[in-house]
């Protein structure tokens, strides 16, 4: 048995999409499942439930390999899993997965993404600039001019990163810093966080328009924790107004 496992404990796989497919806007599909039986002989592999969507069976591909994640009484688990077959004993679907990669802890926090359109601006920096913003944590007078800015749309927001759309395309590697407002615990916060630029292409059905993934740089803890916070706040809203 895999340490940290147990039978019972809840699955979830999440498709590995390609670049191609990210570049159209694709999200990537997840299934629930939960683990049943572990295999005597080799201990990578596991016999899972058939993952069920919308009340029907989603026999997952035998071959393909799927981030997977594993929820235990001892927290969030990941690793990569391949769908090694197809089982099915007295009307009970099964499969059988094998862990590819080392299982290892998940902080999922940081990482979980909030859909949800905030107004931001945005400008590029220099290597030097980067560099000194990071040392001094303060905005020179250069970072004052509002004419230096291009405004853009939040379209999602985590501990971590944003994706968001805006007029231009920006070179993958590119550092940016992101000023924008959100309300947490009724109180108005303003940030301006230094960006790594992940991610940038046009939109398929605009060509004018153009999406940034981004990662956050040296984010404080303190503001990482309010941003967590305010995902939070806002989807326990979004699960209240949609009962």
């Amino acid at each position: 048995m895999l340490k940290g496992l147990s039978e019972g404990d809840k699955i979830e796989f999440k498709e590995i999409l390609l670049l191609s497919e990210e570049q159209t806007g694709k999200r990537p599909s997840t299934y629930a499942s939960q683990i049943l039986d572990f295999d005597k002989d080799d201990d990578n592999v596991i016999s899972v439930s058939m993952p069920v969507s919308k009340g029907h069976l989603v026999p997952l591909p035998k071959g393909s390999v799927f981030d997977t994640y594993f929820y235990t009484e001892k927290g969030l688990y990941r690793c990569k899993c391949r769908i090694l077959d197809r089982i099915k004993t007295d009307n009970i679907y099964s499969i059988n997965i094998s862990l590819e990669t080392e299982l290892k802890k998940f902080q999922r926090r940081q990482y979980f993404r909030l859909e949800k359109t905030i107004p931001i601006i945005y400008t590029e920096l220099s290597d030097e600039e980067f560099t000194a913003l990071l040392k001094t944590k303060k905005l020179s007078e250069d970072f004052l001019h509002a004419e230096r800015y291009a405004e853009g749309t939040c379209l999602d927001i985590s501990g971590g990163g944003m994706r968001f759309v805006g007029s231009k395309m920006i070179e993958t590697g590119m550092k940016l810093i992101l000023i924008f407002q959100i309300v947490v615990g009724g109180k108005e916060i303003k940030f301006r966080l230094p960006a790594t630029v992940r991610m940038s292409f046009s939109l398929p059905n605009d060509s004018t328009k153009y999406e940034h993934r981004v990662e956050f740089e040296n984010i404080s803890k303190e503001y990482r924790e309010i941003l967590i916070k305010y995902i939070f706040e806002e989807e326990r809203m979004m699960r209240k107004s949609a009962k």
